[in-house]
């Protein structure tokens, strides 16, 4: 985890698109969990001058970004966690650039999704950018063996992604242990 002068800053990329909307155990959706966890963590992590930002796509003609949010604005930040969306993910490149260049100091991306994504390729370019930077980038996904991963993450880890950086949660349930 990148620290920045005793402040940790933590920016969300979330995939709410209608292919985390199946219920993983029957009466949650996948994506109210990743809600769930996200929120907590917004909750317990954003104190003092720790900043976070969300970036949220469930739908493949928009992407939401929250900017970066301290304590007193948690709000916001849970407001763009629980956005869902019903069709497919598109995270516009720019809008992962703008966060970027709007970071306090170096970061931390978390980006949740099953990595179905409509421009998998220039997403994939612009969180390249982000470890060029210096910047920490984490991968979660709730998909087993899926060749969508494979090719995001093989093209970071030219750019500093480690295998340990990658999780592959076997359940949902478990995501608040590796955020």
């Amino acid at each position: 985890m990148v620290k920045h002068n005793g402040a940790t800053y933590t920016a969300f990329i979330l995939d709410s698109s209608g292919s985390m909307a199946y219920a993983a155990d029957g009466k949650k959706t996948v994506y109210d969990s990743i809600s769930e966890a996200v929120g907590k963590y917004i909750d317990q992590k954003i104190q003092g001058k720790s900043k976070c930002a969300v970036i949220n796509s469930g739908r493949a003609d928009a992407t939401v970004y929250s900017g970066w949010k301290g304590r007193k604005e948690k709000h916001e930040l849970k407001r763009v966690v629980g956005m869902k969306g019903m069709e497919g993910t598109f995270f516009a490149p720019f809008v992962i650039e703008s966060m970027k260049k709007e970071a306090p100091g170096k970061f931390n991306v978390i980006m949740i999704s099953d990595y179905n994504i409509c421009n998998i390729e220039g997403t994939a370019k612009a969180l390249a950018e982000v470890l060029k930077d210096g910047n920490k980038v984490k991968l979660i996904t709730t998909e087993q063996d899926s060749p969508e991963m494979e090719f995001f993450t093989e093209g970071l880890k030219k750019y500093g992604l480690e295998d340990s950086d990658i999780v592959v949660l076997r359940d949902v349930s478990e995501l608040s242990e590796h955020l």
